[in-house]
């Protein structure tokens, strides 16, 4: 009895450490890579061509530096490398997929209209940006990290979400 204690806390010491490690960001980032998997781009989108990694791209503040440093070197996505900058509005269109932060409604407005059609996938974590056209947007509740997806948006740029996916989420009409 007393050996199973002791590896109960042995295990909990090294455990709970580990999981209080992971920022959002951290969280968030790996719900952007599972996404991928259950995503498929429009017809004739840029992520096709095998010879360009997948592009990641930051609009805003970017708080996941160090987990996509981390991703750039062990993770693929889409049998692709994986490759991620900053951007301004005008790299936009060099993306498959872009994260955009805290932003003006303004700038929102101009990024869903410049990568509307273009096989570019928008995701966010603000307030109102799922409502507003972003294709997913993540919220907290009670602490714990939640997405929605903006269904019309989905289906006006063409992509085609796994009902996987979509049993997941808040879907947004």
């Amino acid at each position: 009895m007393k050996i199973k204690n002791i590896i109960y806390l042995l295990n909990a010491l090294v455990i709970i450490p580990i999981y209080a490690q992971f920022t959002e960001y951290d969280v968030k980032a790996q719900f952007m890579e599972r996404f991928t998997q259950y995503i498929e781009w429009p017809k004739g989108a840029a992520i096709y061509n095998q010879e360009i990694p997948f592009r990641i791209g930051i609009y805003g503040e970017n708080n996941f530096e160090y987990k996509l440093n981390e991703m750039v070197q062990f993770v693929k996505i889409k049998n692709k490398k994986i490759k991620y900058k900053e951007l301004n509005s005008d790299l936009l269109l060099d993306c498959d997929l872009i994260f955009i932060s805290k932003c003006s409604d303004e700038e929102l407005s101009k990024i869903i209209s410049l990568t509307k059609g273009k096989g570019i996938l928008l995701i966010s974590d603000s307030d109102g940006f799922g409502e507003k056209g972003v294709h997913i947007n993540f919220y907290k509740v009670d602490n714990k990290i939640h997405f929605e997806i903006n269904l019309s948006a989905v289906k006006s740029d063409l992509f085609n979400f796994s009902s996987r996916l979509l049993r997941l989420a808040r879907i947004i009409e």
